[in-house]
C-alpha cells in the first residue's frame, strides 16, 4: 500500500483552475483523486482519500493500493510506501472524516430500511418519546454522544478501542454533493479527533486500508494515526 500526500501548486495552477478547485464539492474532489489514480478503466476504487486546506489550498491525503499518476499537472505529490506494523496495546493518536450512519427497517417489511446519520436519528428519537424541544442536548452534545456511540461500535470491528473521554467529535456537516445536472446526493460527516488502543492488529491494519463506514468515494473513512 501506499501514502500520499497530494497538493495543488498555486504556482502551476491558473486562478480559474484555483477558483474551481477550492470551491467544489465532494463529488469534484472524488472525480479528481479517481483521474490521479487511473481508475477510468477500473470498476472499484482501490483508495481512500481526505482532503484538508493548508494555507487556504486543498490538500489530499490517500491510502491507495498503487502510487498516484507521475503527470499530475497542477498538483505536487510525496508519496511513500505504507506498511504499518502494530501490536496489541500500542496507542496512536487518530483523526477521521466519517459518514457515521445507522440504518432503520421501515415496518416489518425486511426489504425496505433507511440510513440516517446518527444526529438526525437521536432527533427523531427524542421527538418519538415526546422529550420537549426545549430540553433537547444541543446539536453539538448530541454529536459528541452519538458520534462516539457509533465509532466505538465500528472500533470492535476493526481492531482498536476507544475511551470518551480521550475523543473529540467535532464539525457536524451536511452536504449536498452534485452529481451531474440532475442528481442530487446528500450526506452528514463528522471529525473524530482522539487516542485509540489497538486490540487486534490484523483488523486493525485492515481498516487502515480499507477505511471505517460509508460515503469513502466522497472523502470519508480515511483514518490517519500518530503514534503516541
Amino acid at each position: 500500500m501506499y501514502f500520499s500526500r497530494i497538493r495543488l501548486d498555486g504556482e502551476r495552477a491558473s486562478a480559474a483552475e484555483l477558483t474551481k478547485m477550492i470551491g467544489q464539492d465532494g463529488y469534484g474532489d472524488h472525480q479528481i483523486i479517481w483521474q490521479l489514480f487511473k481508475c477510468a478503466d477500473k470498476s472499484e476504487r482501490d483508495f481512500l482519500f481526505r482532503k484538508e486546506s493548508q494555507q487556504s489550498l486543498p490538500v489530499f491525503f490517500t491510502v491507495s493500493r498503487t502510487p498516484p499518476a507521475r503527470d499530475h499537472g497542477i498538483f505536487r505529490l510525496k508519496t511513500k510506501s505504507y506498511d504499518p506494523k502494530v501490536r496489541p496495546g500500542d496507542r496512536f493518536a487518530f483523526s477521521l472524516r466519517a459518514n457515521p450512519v445507522v440504518t432503520r427497517w421501515i415496518g416489518d417489511n425486511e426489504k425496505h430500511h433507511a440510513r440516517h446519520d446518527v444526529v438526525m436519528d437521536a432527533k427523531r428519537k427524542l421527538k418519538a418519546d415526546s422529550v420537549p424541544e426545549s430540553e433537547w442536548p444541543t446539536t453539538p452534545e448530541i454529536a459528541q454522544s452519538a458520534g462516539f456511540e457509533w465509532l466505538a461500535a465500528k472500533a470492535e470491528h476493526a481492531g482498536f478501542g476507544v475511551d470518551r473521554r480521550l475523543v473529540s467529535v467535532e464539525g457536524y456537516r451536511q452536504h449536498q454533493l452534485r452529481k451531474g445536472k440532475n442528481h442530487l446526493i446528500r450526506l452528514s460527516t463528522m471529525d473524530f479527533t482522539g487516542i485509540l488502543t489497538v486490540t487486534h492488529p490484523d483488523l486493525f491494519v485492515t481498516a487502515l486500508f480499507g477505511g471505517i463506514g460509508p460515503a469513502k468515494g466522497f472523502g470519508c473513512g480515511l483514518l490517519l494515526i500518530r503514534r503516541v
